[in-house]
């Protein structure tokens, strides 16, 4: 397994290096701000310029993360074992995945993750997804806590992650709402929450599903990261355990006379 390689035509590694950690200004204008948030210094990411031919045709700046610290098996512009794709026009981006060593949840993961379900995703990996709401309480997003001025205990989703706090109100309409205007959604608007969840937990974005695309419109991709974020597999497992603990039923009443001795 491999992490995607980045590749920025016409970048320098000295625009593309500023005090020893990624250019925010230059990440935030590619796109990729979001992706390499938890990247704080270029020594978790193999880098060089590139000169002549890259997979624009022109120089530029090649880099990627690297996996558990360690730099990628191969590491450079080498067209014969990769596969790449421009995913954005202005400006030019491209990323590109070793044939051989397909990027896989090792090689995609933050520093940091969240406790989730994990869910089997199109390239048949399986990725932590995590809970968001639940009908038993629980959220795997980090909250503050403290007492008030009335001395009353508080807990509160941090201010980082409340924008995913809102956004899944509309994932759990669908999975637990009567409203079946509600419960309906395009394959589009689908695939968008589908990324806000897994870039939770996953250097994965859009232009990363346009190469990798783990996500397809079968429901055991979209609809399984779904269920996760609204916790059902545990509300499931809940259910089961309390349906072992409920006394038999009684035996019900035949319908019908019992036959003959025949």
């Amino acid at each position: 397994m491999a992490p995607p390689l980045y590749f920025l035509p016409g970048v320098r590694l000295e625009e593309f290096v500023q005090d020893g950690r990624p250019a925010a200004a230059l990440l935030k204008r590619y796109g990729l701000d979001g992706v390499l948030a938890d990247i704080e210094l270029t020594s978790a990411l193999s880098m060089q310029d590139t000169t002549g031919a890259g997979p624009s045709g022109s120089s530029g700046v090649l880099f990627c993360t690297n996996t558990a610290g360690q730099p990628p098996h191969r590491f450079g512009y080498l067209p014969e074992f990769q596969r790449w794709q421009k995913v954005c026009n202005q400006p030019e981006l491209w990323i590109g995945v070793d044939k051989e060593h397909p990027a896989g949840p090792n090689d995609l993961r933050r520093v940091r993750l969240l406790d989730g379900h994990p869910v089997t995703l199109a390239d048949g990996n399986e990725y932590l997804v995590p809970y968001v709401r639940s009908l038993e309480g629980r959220t795997a997003l980090p909250r503050d806590m403290y007492h008030d001025a009335d001395g009353k205990f508080v807990q509160e989703i941090q201010p980082a992650y409340q924008g995913i706090w809102e956004v899944t109100a509309r994932l759990w309409d669908m999975v637990y709402g009567q409203d079946e205007a509600a419960r309906l959604m395009d394959y589009e608007e689908a695939l968008g929450y589908c990324l806000d969840v897994l870039g939770l937990n996953y250097r994965y974005g859009k232009h990363e599903q346009a190469v990798l695309r783990l996500v397809d419109t079968t429901s055991d991709t979209w609809e399984r990261i779904f269920e996760a974020v609204v916790d059902v597999p545990f509300t499931q497992q809940v259910l089961a355990e309390q349906k072992k603990t409920e006394p038999p039923a009684a035996p019900a009443t035949p319908s019908t006379p019992p036959g003959s001795g025949d």
